[in-house]
């Protein structure tokens, strides 16, 4: 490769016809180690940022995870025309390679080249329309589902060859986008907006950026790159042509096999390869592994649920254990999973997740090789001797039976395509699900039988697609349920719920001809119509996709049970059963609907399992956001005999991407940390840190914020941790079934707003599904909110009506309360639920709360900055005994009406923290705190996670001395207030001992 080491020097005396035309090129043979670099030709730099330099390798720039470069200087205005030019070897396993960015996805952004898998694609934003994509983009979120946005901009069927050089050539004129691949002609489009915005100083090389604030890309590519041109007009392509043939010679044909590149740390002690040891892992394996036998007895781990102290613990081997616990990533092998586990050990946490990939162990139909499992153990056990493990058994199809069943796997439909779901489990087949149980009831039976029986306190099946028990394809969104498994079993689902009576079926679905034969999986442009003619379905009319949700739902409950018993079955009872569970509060439309995730209650409902789990929400999880679990229902669970748990699949700012919430610094890692053990201490949650690189957590302050957190959480297990709660939130997973595809966050804020605002209005809240309010155990409560009681039948009515209207309590009824009964739509049902008379406003009406009485506590702190939704149909309350605290459109919207022994607020509209707040005052509930900041609270424990930076005053409900629990530091003894002073992003726990 002596022709590809030019200098830059050099590269410049070479001329073409289109020179005039060029405003920089960049070629990178002599770049390394240099932390800025000038381009060959033009007045333009390229700059290596956080503290790194540009590495050269092959004679090009090596772009690696958290590499933050890029090409600044004075750029010309480049709307109606431009050219780039460069050769890329992308790394063969890399979907997405960004190549280059100007702009962010957070604001404006000018143009996006990249290479998606093997499609090469240029496309920008209009600013008229910024939700929309133009030029030349590819759709789909993973390899098998990806293509251009219409299949007749494709013009042949090159594609971009994985670890081999590409030349990619881009040309811009007027709306029309041309791609051309290794000197031919591959794409063309002509897109209605015909202009590129100008807008950003810097020209990112290898990565896709969030805002110009993130030090990390939001996607960073694996690849080289190299003779970067960028012109001012659109080449013709006979100028193309001469600059291929001037550098080709430089670029062999050969494949050229990337390794691992570690040249752009993401933070300030980044250690993949475990070289430096922590002072915790040193200490203890000095003074504390070389006690440990690693000896277990017998039913070492056998494991059960009960209450203690008045929250769930976790008993293994008659030991109580406060759960916190380790996922740890094995994917870089047997060495770092042992490295990993060891640093968690130091720190006191002995509780372990291992993953079982069926890919590794399940050859084929009654074949098995369990070694990788085996292996896994070893090293969980080299790591911590005192480890006490759970199983996570992904039940999702091997290679062997896609090929052996193609007609099994689920079938989905993205955009104009079908996908075939090779990932996810196809829970519509019933050859799928009896093959699963076998593999299933297999693996259990391989490991009770093993030398590490002992150390295994729980499974977790993890069914479906991404071992959440998804529909195949409903994780992202596409539109499930077309393959031939999934149409028969439909059908034979309808034969039993209409008793085999074809009369039945027409009538439901209000359809002549139709029978069991030929009943079809409801089609895509039909489910995926969006609020038509509003939010809620017409079942007369579209009572087939009713049936479709209701079946999805019927395959997945039956699934989950059947995995549940054959785990229960062959450990002989003796050990846990974990579920993710619980999505439908926090899903999308689209998710929620393609999903048969609305079960919750059916799951909690099941004797077999123990224990609910469901990681912590992806869009606020950062320092300074409140990062709930995605299942919010915790009191709900606990009433039924279940553990609920939170997963914090964190990105910690060692992660190489600033994507899901990653942490800027240890210290907000740190603080991550304090707010998950917080959440675990005060809403009586189980754990677990789940890790996708071994390194993430290989850091002092990281490793020492969770020996100290370990250390609390032991000694909490001997203080009283009850709720203390007086609002209940009430969630019904029935009325989802009987809305459209919602457009805008409207519904959804109705749940994730009030759910946000729940941790900042001052006061602990618990969660609960409808059908709790008939449990006989579920507390009272003064504030009963109602967040979607869209659809009541007599049951619900009557356990609403001995529940909530006695006590002085107060109901809050969010959007269409009732509005939805046995026989269809009647605003006079809303009247009996709630006791103030509403009327409806068909149609579709812009939205936006305006407070117009401020002289009530509900809305003392309120304020008329919301959001305007789109509402439809609308509600006004019509109801001369009701004060009216706030409009919509002119129209009474928040309102408020007292009854003899129960009070009713109607409200049209979202929640912000603020109503809440005031509904709490108004209900007499005791409010803790009124700056807003996260706080979570029972009866020993109080958690303050800091929005902002300020002193913060707490009012307790009794005399209790105050002590932070990180630092020690008295707060307050005999005290019925405290305040503090807290950083933005920072978290303090509190022990609380009353006097």
């Amino acid at each position: 490769m002596k022709k590809f080491l030019f200098s830059a020097a050099i590269s410049t005396v070479f001329a073409f016809s289109a020179a005039s035309a060029e405003i920089f090129h960049f070629n990178f043979s002599e770049a390394s180690g240099k932390q800025q670099y000038p381009a060959a030709r033009g007045s333009f730099r390229c700059v290596a940022d956080n503290g790194t330099t540009l590495k050269v390798q092959n004679g090009a720039l090596r772009i690696a995870p958290a590499a933050n470069i890029y090409i600044e200087g004075n750029f010309p205005e480049l709307k109606r025309e431009l050219t780039i030019s460069l050769w890329f070897l992308r790394r063969g396993k890399a979907w997405d390679n960004p190549l280059l960015m100007r702009g962010y996805h957070n604001g404006k952004i000018d143009f996006l080249l990249q290479c998606r898998w093997i499609f090469p694609s240029f496309s920008y934003k209009d600013p008229a329309n910024p939700g929309h994509w133009e030029g030349l983009y590819v759709t789909g979120p993973i390899p098998r589902d990806m293509s251009y946005g219409r299949k007749e901009w494709r013009l042949t069927a090159d594609h971009a060859r994985p670890d081999q050089w590409n030349l990619l050539q881009v040309t811009f004129k007027d709306g029309e986008t041309k791609i051309y691949l290794n000197g031919i002609l591959n794409c063309r489009n002509v897109s209605s907006c015909k202009t590129l915005t100008s807008s950003s100083p810097r020209l990112y090389i290898g990565s896709e950026r969030l805002s110009p604030h993130s030090k990390l890309g939001y996607l960073t590519g694996d690849m080289l790159i190299n003779d970067i041109h960028l012109f001012d007009r659109a080449l013709e392509a006979g100028e193309l042509e001469e600059l291929r043939r001037r550098e080709q010679a430089k670029y062999s044909s050969g494949k050229i096999m990337l390794a691992d590149c570690n040249a752009y740390p993401p933070a300030p002690g980044y250690d993949p390869e475990f070289k430096r040891k922590l002072k915790l892992t040193a200490e203890y394996e000095k003074k504390i592994l070389p006690d440990l036998s690693g000896a277990v007895r017998k039913g070492g781990a056998d494991a059960k649920i009960h209450m203690h102290n008045g929250a769930p613990v976790l008993e293994i081997g008659g030991r109580l254990y406060f759960p916190l616990q380790l996922s740890p990533a094995s994917k870089r092998g047997m060495e770092k999973l042992t490295c990993n586990i060891r640093d968690f050990a130091a720190a006191g946490v002995d509780l372990v997740n291992l993953a079982v990939n069926p890919e590794k162990c399940w050859k084929g139909a009654g074949k098995y090789d369990f070694s990788a499992i085996d292996a896994s153990m070893q090293a969980t056990v080299a790591g911590n001797p005192e480890a006490r493990v759970m199983v996570w058994a992904l039940l999702r199809p091997p290679s062997w039976f896609n090929q052996a069943y193609p007609d099994e796997i689920e079938k989905s439909v993205i955009g104009s395509r079908i996908s075939n779901n090779i990932g996810g489990g196809p829970l519509g087949s019933d050859v799928w699900e009896r093959h699963a149980s076998e593999y299933l009831a297999a693996l259990v039976r391989h490991v009770e039988a093993s030398p590490y029986a002992d150390r295994v306190f729980g499974y977790l099946p993890g069914g479906g697609e991404s071992g959440e028990w998804y529909w195949p394809g409903g994780v992202y969104g596409m539109v499930v349920g077309f393959s031939k498994a999934t149409a028969k079993s439909f059908r034979e689902w309808l034969r039993q719920k209409y008793r085999n009576d074809v009369s039945l079926l027409r009538k439901a679905w209000n359809r002549n001809g139709i029978d069991f034969d030929n009943a079809r999986v409801p089609s895509p442009e039909l489910r995926d119509k969006l609020d038509e003619p509003d939010f809620f379905i017409d079942r007369k009319l579209r009572h087939d996709i009713y049936d479709f949700r209701r079946y999805m739902c019927t395959r997945t409950i039956d699934a989950i049970r059947r995995a549940a018993k054959t785990i229960k079955q062959n450990c002989n009872g003796r050990k846990l059963v974990f579920l993710y569970n619980g999505y439908s509060f926090s899903a999308t439309p689209k998710k929620l609907y393609n999903s048969g995730l609305l079960i919750t209650e059916q799951v909690l409902n099941t004797p077999e399992i123990d224990v609910i789990v469901t990681p912590i929400t992806y869009n606020e999880r950062r320092g300074g956001q409140y990062g709930g679990c995605v299942n919010p229902w915790a009191a709900s669970a606990i009433l039924h005999g279940k553990m609920p748990w939170q997963e914090d699949d964190l990105r910690t700012h060692f992660c190489f991407t600033a994507t899901d919430g990653r942490s800027e610094s240890a210290a907000e890692t740190a603080e991550i940390f304090k707010r998950d053990t917080g959440l675990a201490l005060t809403k009586n949650l189980g754990n677990w840190w789940l890790l996708f690189e071994p390194d993430w957590c290989h850091d002092e302050l990281t490793m020492n914020t969770v020996a100290r957190s370990r250390k609390a959480v032991n000694e909490a297990l001997n203080h009283n941790r009850k709720t203390v709660a007086q609002v209940a939130f009430i969630w019904d997973e029935e009325s989802l079934l009987e809305l459209n595809r919602v457009k805008g966050s409207f519904i959804s804020d109705h749940a994730q707003q009030a759910y946000r605002g729940s941790f900042q209005m001052g006061a602990p809240a618990d969660f609960y599904l409808s059908g709790d309010l008939s449990h006989p155990q579920m507390p009272d409560y003064r504030l009963y909110i109602f967040l979607n009681c869209y659809r009541t039948d007599k049951t619900l009515r009557k356990n609403i009506e001995a529940k909530v209207k006695r006590n002085n309590a107060v109901a809050v009824w969010c959007y269409a309360p009732g509005y939805i009964t046995e026989t269809g739509r009647n605003v006079n049902a809303m009247k009996t639920l709630t006791g103030i008379e509403l009327r409806e406003l068909p149609g579709k009406h812009q939205a936006k709360l305006k407070i117009t009485d401020r002289n009530h506590p509900i809305t003392r702190y309120a304020s008329n900055a919301g959001t305007t939704y789109l509402a439809a149909p609308a509600f006004a309350v019509n109801d001369p005994g009701a004060r009216i605290l706030g409009e919509v459109n002119g129209m009474p919207a928040l309102a408020v009406k007292e009854h003899s022994d129960w009070r009713s607020v109607y409200s049209l509209m979202p929640l912000s923290k603020e109503l809440l707040t005031g509904l709490c005052d108004y209900a007499g509930v005791h409010v803790y705190a009124r700056d807003f900041d996260i706080l979570s609270v029972n009866a020993g424990y109080l958690m303050l996670h800091a929005v902002s930076t300020g002193r913060t005053r707490i009012t307790l409900p009794g005399h209790y001395d105050v002590t932070e629990i990180y630092s020690g530091m008295r707060h307050a003894e005999n005290a019925r207030s405290f305040s503090c002073r807290m950083d933005a992003g920072t978290t303090k726990i509190f022990k609380l001992e009353k006097k």
